[in-house]
């Protein structure tokens, strides 16, 4: 059972991703690989934050006014820490 049906639409897309509604009460989506993190929210805009624990270093932090560019970004990004 994927988080869209165990959860329903109003919270996740059918590929598993927040929506904005989610991300707008304040819900985190996060990834995490080889001690490094990465998170997206939605704070007055879309930011996209990384963070390597084991360096204890921040990686980035970016805004964006969409959450496509946000969704984007945050791919790129989860594809390089795999």
């Amino acid at each position: 059972m994927t988080l869209y049906e165990k959860h329903g639409k109003q919270f996740y897309n059918k590929k598993n991703q927040l929506t904005v509604y989610s991300l707008a009460c304040g819900y985190i989506e996060a990834f995490e690989a080889n001690e490094k993190t990465m998170s997206l929210s939605l704070d007055g805009v879309f930011q996209v934050k990384g963070y390597d624990f084991k360096n204890h270093v921040r990686l980035f932090w970016e805004s964006f006014g969409t959450l496509t560019e946000a969704r984007k970004f945050y791919a790129k990004k989860m594809a390089l820490l795999k």
